[in-house]
C-alpha cells in the first residue's frame, strides 16, 4: 500500500499543553520499555507482558514501517523535555485510533488533548470518522472516547491479542463536524 500522507512524519502541537505528538525515534526504546512496565498498559491494550527493550525496539521499527506504508500513523506523546509520555496511533487501514499513557501523565486531560490533535491531522489526511475500541472495564479510556464526542455503538466479544476473546466497547466518532483547521469540534462547542 502506498502512503497517502507526507514522506516526513510531522510534529503536531497540542494546544495549551507543554507536550506534542512527534514521530517515534529509536532512542525512545528505553522510555517505551519503562512505561510499559506499568501493569495498567498491558491490562487494557495489546502490549505484551512481560515487556522488554526488544519489544520496544520492535514496536518502534513497526511504527516506522507502518508510517511508510500508510497503514498507521503512530506518534509519541512527548513533553517539552522530550520524555515519552505515551503513544497514540491512527490505524488508517482499520479506521481506528488506539492509545496508552504512562502513569505519571494520567489524570490531566493530556490523552484527550492528544487525541484532538491527532484527529485534526487525520481529518486533513481525509478521515471522515474513526472508531475507538475499549476493553470492558477500562473506564479512563471510555471517558476519553466520550470527551471526544464519540458515540457508543455497541459491545462485542472479539479477539484482543494477549487477552484472547474479550468484551469490547465500540465507539464511533464522526469527524465531519470538525473545523477545517482540525482544532476542536464545532457541533460540541469545544475549542
Amino acid at each position: 500500500m502506498e502512503s497517502l500522507w507526507p514522506v516526513d512524519q510531522p510534529v503536531l502541537s497540542i494546544p495549551g499543553r507543554d507536550a506534542c505528538l512527534r514521530p517515534w525515534r529509536a532512542s525512545d526504546a528505553a522510555g517505551v520499555a519503562i512505561a510499559c512496565q506499568d501493569p495498567e498498559i498491558p491490562r487494557w491494550t495489546t502490549v505484551p507482558r512481560p515487556y522488554g527493550r526488544a519489544d520496544a525496539e520492535s514496536f518502534l521499527a513497526d511504527a516506522a514501517a507502518s508510517w511508510r506504508s500508510g497503514e498507521e500513523a503512530a506518534f509519541c506523546i512527548s513533553d517539552d523535555c522530550d520524555r515519552v509520555l505515551g503513544s497514540i496511533t491512527w490505524h488508517a487501514s482499520r479506521g481506528e485510533i488506539g492509545y496508552w499513557l504512562a502513569a505519571p501523565a494520567r489524570g490531566r486531560g493530556l490523552l484527550s488533548a492528544s487525541a484532538e490533535a491527532l484527529l485534526g491531522w487525520a481529518v486533513d489526511q481525509g478521515a471522515r470518522s474513526v472508531g475507538i475500541v475499549v476493553l470492558a472495564g477500562n473506564q479512563p479510556s471510555i471517558k476519553v472516547a466520550r470527551r471526544l464526542g464519540a458515540r457508543h455503538v455497541g459491545v462485542r466479544f472479539a479477539s484482543c491479542g494477549p487477552h484472547g476473546d474479550a468484551l469490547q466497547h465500540r465507539f464511533r466518532l464522526d469527524l465531519s463536524d470538525r473545523r477545517p483547521d482540525g482544532v476542536g469540534l464545532v457541533a460540541a462547542g469545544r475549542v
